[in-house]
């Protein structure tokens, strides 16, 4: 099943912004080293205005499952997690599976009355 794991993030906590900025870049090349052993496609990031931002990593949901139950996963994620107060992630549903759970999503609605 296609899916993404996509990480959203604030401005880092004043005095931490090199350790923000070294975690984004030690999570880039992790995810570059999995992209590279093919167990998920190149992280692609955003940027905002306001210093936020997010990671989106593509891959089949097993292997995203797989990667998240990594001790180096684990490892990077909590040291960002020193960085920037509001660091969080889940794992969406991507392509042609959204699209399917879209529709399921839309026929139990039905089911329960909410499009009539």
């Amino acid at each position: 099943m296609p899916s993404a794991i996509v990480f959203r993030y604030g401005r880092p906590w004043a005095g931490r912004e090199k350790l923000a900025f070294e975690s984004f870049q030690d999570s880039l090349a992790f995810f570059a080293k999995l992209a590279t052993d093919g167990r998920c496609h190149e992280p692609i990031t955003f940027m905002s205005v306001t210093g936020g931002g997010m990671i989106i990593v593509h891959g089949e949901r097993a292997h995203l499952e797989e990667i998240l139950g990594m001790e180096e996963f684990a490892r990077i994620y909590f040291r960002a997690g020193y960085s920037v107060p509001d660091l969080s992630y889940e794992v969406m549903a991507a392509g042609e599976f959204a699209v399917e759970q879209m529709g399921l999503w839309a026929s139990t609605g039905s089911e329960l009355g909410f499009f009539d």
